[in-house]
């Protein structure tokens, strides 16, 4: 009998910047690379195959594979 592949868990985090819409454009930008540059610096070290990092309009999303306590 085969051996059954183990069921792959992941951990999802929304980050989302407050009244982004009703920002100005130039400040849309600012917070926007502010909030990936955090994001960015808080992932270092950690492989790229145990991360998915999702652009949105607003913000972005953060999927993280395995377990949530490493």
């Amino acid at each position: 009998m085969a051996a059954q592949p183990r069921p792959t868990y992941a951990h999802v985090a929304a980050v989302r910047v407050p009244e982004f819409a009703s920002r100005g454009v130039g400040e849309q930008a600012a917070l926007k690379e502010r909030l990936e540059t955090l994001v960015r610096e808080s992932l270092e070290g950690m492989p790229s195959a145990d991360r998915i990092v999702l652009d949105g309009d607003d913000g972005l999303a953060v999927v993280l594979f395995g377990d949530a306590g490493r």
